[in-house]
This record gives C-alpha cells, structure tokens and sequence, in this order.
C-alpha cells in the first residue's frame, strides 16, 4: 500500500488490512500505522538553504503505481474510540456466551 501524510497526522487507519477478526477469520479489522514526523514550520527555514537542499537531492519523481500495489485509504485514528469497537458486531454480545435457548438448568 502507498501512504502519504502531511505533518501533523500521527495516528491513521487503513480498513479491512489489519488483524482477521475474532469468530470470522475471513474479515479483517484496522490497520494502524503510526506516524512519528517533525517538520520544520514555513519560514524556519531560508528560502535560499532550501534550494541548496533542492539541489542536493535527487529530483522529484511522481510514484509510479505498478500492478502489486494497492491504493488504500487513511483515515484519523482515535485509539480510545476504537478499543471497544473490535467487538461491537460480535454476535455472542446478542444471545450471550452461550447463544440463543442455551440456558443453565436449576436443581
């Protein structure tokens, strides 16, 4: 997958690419990906300095998307809202552990 953020966006989501579900093996929850980037604010940096680290770089090439990769789409990632959400659509939550007319017999 090819990701790309801008400065600021540490914590992202890319569904159906993380870890296969509890009881359906064949759904996949979130991916997160961590984003630890520090860039310098506009204007920290003379105009004339970042054309000599322009011209110290390689140039610009735009990504070439080739067959392999897959285009993904990242989404804001609150981790206290998506801890219990793993398990909001779990059926046993529904019908309890058992599931539906298991009941325990009294003596």
């Amino acid at each position: 997958a090819v990701v790309s953020t801008q400065s600021g966006h540490y914590g992202r989501g890319i569904m159906s690419e993380g870890m296969p579900l509890l009881r359906d093996p064949f759904s996949k929850g979130k991916l997160i990906v961590q984003f630890n980037v520090e860039f310098p604010e506009k204007g920290d940096i003379p105009s004339a300095t970042l054309q000599q680290i322009e011209t110290l770089l390689p140039p610009r090439e735009p990504i070439e998307k080739k067959p392999e990769m897959e285009e993904v789409m990242l989404s804001d990632y609150d981790a206290s809202a998506s801890a219990h959400q793993a398990y909001a659509d779990d059926s046993d939550d529904e019908n309890g552990p058992g599931g539906p007319g298991v009941q325990c017999r009294t003596q």
